[in-house]
């Protein structure tokens, strides 16, 4: 196997130098009066009019939030997002029960998410998927509290941030970490995420919200002088026929061979995006399996094939 871990190696140093992470922001709003509504509540469904509207507070134009007297409201912020991301609002509470000025993705309970002020003021909490060892499904989550580390003041405003950047969630407040915590092993990156600011009972002032996402970009540089400096006279195409041959492992009736052959392509990364591809069209069960798990751990958003209901041999 020395051979396919010189490879891995050679592919991981090249896509390193060819690509660079940048942050791109997808959303932001500063809820001026004079521009349309790119937000809407997504519980109390269709009750906008109601329970939101646009005023001046000082020099700042808000987005009142305002669960007086009703229970919770929870308010989608622009368009949804997957991979790693950061939102961050400018709020405070103003009204009604002190109770929720939260960031939360797809709604309450579902990680990642982030809720400041929970239960009353009393309790921050992380949502979090669930950790494997509780044997619990992809898509459960868990939370996580933090005690009353940190809590809302009336009339104040905060500033209250959730990032999740490298299998990494955190939280802050105020320019406070609050906690930093590894996302568990259930988290797709390539899951759709809805931002969300969510509060209970309670009436809010929003003055701004960002919401950006990490993208890998190409960068500009001389690729085929990268790849000489790194293959030296190995080509293109014999790399990408090496490739292949590790994929066809992925399916090797030796566990130890299935998990070796699994680690070295998830570390080839990018270059090994068609070899894995075509093993989830052409390969034996195990290997297509193999294939789709890696490729998820790439990112790659649009998998070739249905086989959701595909399992890997434990090794």
């Amino acid at each position: 196997m020395k051979m396919y871990r010189d490879l891995a190696g050679k592919c991981a140093a090249y896509d390193e130098r060819i690509h660079v992470r940048q942050w791109k922001t997808v959303y932001v709003s500063d809820f001026s009066i004079d521009k349309p509504a790119t937000w809407r509540l997504i519980e109390p469904a269709g009750q906008e009019e109601k329970h939101l509207k646009r005023e001046k507070d000082g020099d700042k134009h808000v987005l009142i939030v305002d669960m007086t007297g009703a229970s919770g409201a929870l308010l989608a912020l622009g368009p949804e997002i997957s991979g790693d991301f950061a939102i961050e609002l400018q709020a405070k509470q103003v009204g009604g029960r002190v109770c929720d000025l939260s960031i939360l993705t797809n709604g309450i309970g579902r990680g990642p998410g982030f809720q400041l002020g929970g239960q009353d003021n009393t309790q921050t909490i992380l949502w979090n998927y669930v950790d494997a060892a509780t044997g619990a499904q992809d898509g459960t989550t868990t939370a996580n509290s933090v005690g009353g580390a940190v809590r809302i003041v009336p009339q104040k405003w905060h500033r209250v941030q959730l990032g999740v950047v490298r299998g990494q969630m955190q939280a802050r407040v105020d320019g406070q970490t609050i906690r930093t915590m590894a996302c568990g092993p259930a988290r797709d990156p390539r899951a759709s995420l809805q931002p969300i600011f969510y509060t209970f009972g309670s009436k809010v002032a929003i003055a701004s919200v960002k919401v950006s996402v990490e993208e890998v970009v190409r960068a500009d540089v001389d690729a085929d002088k990268i790849w000489r400096e790194i293959f030296v006279d190995q080509t293109r195409e014999a790399a990408s026929t090496q490739l292949a041959e590790l994929t066809q492992l992925l399916g090797d009736a030796t566990p130890a061979t299935r998990r070796l052959a699994s680690e070295l392509l998830a570390r080839a990364g990018r270059l090994a995006i068609p070899a894995l591809e075509g093993s989830m069209e052409n390969g034996v069960p195990e290997e297509q399996a193999r294939a789709r798990r890696i490729l998820e751990g790439l990112d790659v958003k649009d998998l070739k094939g249905k086989m959701k209901d595909m399992s890997v041999t434990e090794d």
